[in-house]
């Protein structure tokens, strides 16, 4: 601040400047509380053993000089160890208020997870109880679909189809003799040998999700059908789509037997789906395939390059990504390819 005097001496004026400097203090506060209550914590979820988690927890407070902070570092857990905790930035109230943790991962053993929590001069420890996994039941959508042939187990994440791949329906790959033995389609021919029983696997994703990468479907099982059957792609040997030699050997059901007996189905037939909108199965990645139409008994027209779209199905009426059978006769023959293209999501395993 600048300070002016004037004096007059002998006719003159004389103006004489004072400068005076007034230093500021720095006035910056840190977050701070005069108590911190981990007794009175809440969980946004339940924690279960070898679940994984992720979930927010709300730890009350009292004094505080609302300033705003930032994010903490990792906490992990003792006791139940598996977890880990992060202080999620805010600014504290003035007086009364909550501070907001994010704990994730998957707790290793029944018991409490403990985390020793530090902020603005206070410290506690949150308890979280860890305890032991409900029984997951198989979900009916699977259960009140598959026939009898198929053997059905899951995780809570995970369900596991098995079956002999047998086809339980007429044709002529039984071989004659067989209760189920037909002649082939007029024109049609077959390929050597007879089909033969197969031990079949197939682990699935129960809530399936979209894969970033679209893996391509390959030569083998992509799939299994609603009784057991393996679901393959559109090419056969040489990974070269079906040609119109081995088109003359598919049976009325769109299948036919291949190396060891394994019959599978490329195309959907009598015994799948025709011209409607009948679930034919699932495929590895946990989608379900459909026939030509939608349950509205309207072909598609948004179908993706995969075969398949987002919509409702009388399976999965809020909707879900499905696939359709291709709507177009292959080389102008009775038959629909079920699948060609890539996996929507990521695929699980099949055995066999």
């Amino acid at each position: 601040m600048k300070l002016f005097t004037k004096l007059i001496t002998a006719g003159c004026i004389i103006i004489t400047t004072l400068l005076i400097s007034c230093n500021k203090k720095d006035t910056t506060t840190t977050a701070s509380i005069s108590s911190l209550t981990c007794t009175g914590v809440s969980f946004s979820a339940t924690a279960k053993v070898g679940i994984a988690y992720s979930a927010n927890a709300t730890v009350p407070y009292i004094g505080g000089n609302g300033v705003a902070y930032s994010s903490g570092s990792t906490i992990t857990s003792t006791g139940s160890t598996g977890l880990t905790a992060t202080l999620v930035a805010g600014t504290l109230a003035s007086g009364a208020g909550n501070l907001t943790f994010t704990i994730t991962g998957t707790p290793a053993t029944v018991g409490t997870a403990n985390f020793a929590v530090s902020f603005g001069g206070q410290s506690c420890s949150v308890a979280l109880t860890v305890s032991t996994a409900s029984p997951c039941t198989t979900p009916t959508i699977f259960t009140s679909n598959f026939t009898s042939a198929v053997t059905i187990s899951s995780t809570c994440t995970d369900v596991t189809f098995k079956s002999n791949g047998t086809p339980g329906h007429l044709t002529p790959y039984w071989g004659v003799g067989n209760a189920l033995y037909e002649a082939q389609l007029a024109g049609q021919t077959l390929t050597p040998g007879q089909l033969s029983a197969q031990v079949f696997s197939m682990t699935m994703p129960i809530n399936p999700a979209d894969a970033t990468t679209k893996e391509a479907t390959s030569l083998g099982p992509i799939g299994m059908a609603l009784n057991g059957v393996a679901i393959y792609n559109d090419r056969e040997a040489g990974n070269l789509p079906v040609d119109a030699g081995t088109l003359t050997t598919f049976d009325r059901g769109g299948g036919h037997s291949g190396p060891g007996g394994l019959y599978h189905y490329h195309f959907n037939g009598d015994f799948t789906s025709l011209n409607d909108a009948k679930l034919i199965g699932w495929l590895r990645d946990g989608f379900p395939i459909y026939g030509r139409k939608d349950t509205t008994g309207v072909v598609p027209t948004n179908l993706d390059a995969n075969g398949g779209h987002v919509g409702p199905t009388q399976n999965y009426p809020s909707g879900i990504y499905h696939y359709h059978c291709s709507n177009a006769a292959y080389m102008g023959s009775r038959f629909y390819i079920l699948k060609a293209g890539s996996y929507h999501g990521t695929k699980g395993t099949f055995t066999f």
